[in-house]
């Protein structure tokens, strides 16, 4: 038994479908089958059973059969209500499909922007890396440089004061030769004023020892003339 289906009937094919390529999209899409309509009818129910029955069916089964063909055609009616609605829940869905695919070509791309920036950022972080080894180097040539200056500085400083005490100790030593020159000056004073004396010492000394020849002389002198005085007074009691 055929069934008679109205002209708005839509049958969907098949969902859409997506290769394993995510670049690549093959969509089947939906394709639309109109389908003429037939009224039911008695002459159309007497044309349809022609070929097997030639004469006029009782009025009670040709009605019937409509009462049939009418359940029919509400049950077909409920079935294309329902693949409608299938086929608009598979348009939403390839709807979103086809979004998320647009997105994913965009992540994609996305991530092949990112890898090269990872790419270039690798090549950066290796210079980094060796300026950075290079930058350690003369780091540490600077420290070996500023502990060999540090310790010149201490050497220095050790020097300087090696130095403050040796002039410390030539100020000490200028100190007492001033004050031996100032001594020694005055001993030369004291050895002048001592030779002075002594040249006066030796002038007195001669002139004492002239004076005490002239008293030997006059004593002398005193005692010839005491002795010739007795002499004299002893001729004189004679």
């Amino acid at each position: 038994m055929s069934r008679v289906l109205p002209a708005s009937v839509r049958h969907f094919v098949s969902p859409p479908r997506t290769s394993q390529n995510p670049r690549e999209t093959t969509v089947i899409p939906i394709q639309e089958t109109i389908v003429p309509m037939q009224p039911v009818t008695s002459e159309y129910i007497v044309r349809e059973q022609k070929g097997s029955v030639r004469q006029e069916q009782p009025r009670t089964q040709i009605k019937t059969q409509v009462i049939v063909k009418e359940a029919d055609h509400t049950f077909c009616e409920q079935r294309i209500a329902e693949q409608q609605k299938e086929i608009d829940l598979w348009r939403k869905k390839y709807l979103e499909l086809q979004a998320e695919l647009d997105r994913n070509t965009s992540y994609e791309e996305t991530i092949q922007q990112l890898q090269d920036r990872v790419e270039i950022l690798i090549g950066e972080n290796k210079k980094l890396n060796q300026s950075l080894k290079q930058k350690i180097g003369d780091l540490d040539q600077a420290r070996i440089s500023i502990n060999e200056l540090e310790q010149h500085i201490r050497t220095q400083k050790n020097q300087n004061e090696e130095i403050q005490r040796l002039q410390k100790q030539l100020d000490q030593s200028k100190k007492q030769v001033n004050e031996w020159k100032n001594r020694f000056v005055t001993i030369e004073k004291q050895i002048s004023t001592i030779t002075n004396t002594d040249m006066k010492t030796s002038e007195l000394e001669q002139k004492i020892s002239k004076l005490q020849q002239d008293l030997s002389n006059w004593k002398e002198r005193c005692l010839r003339a005491e002795k010739e005085k007795k002499d004299l007074e002893d001729c004189k009691q004679q």
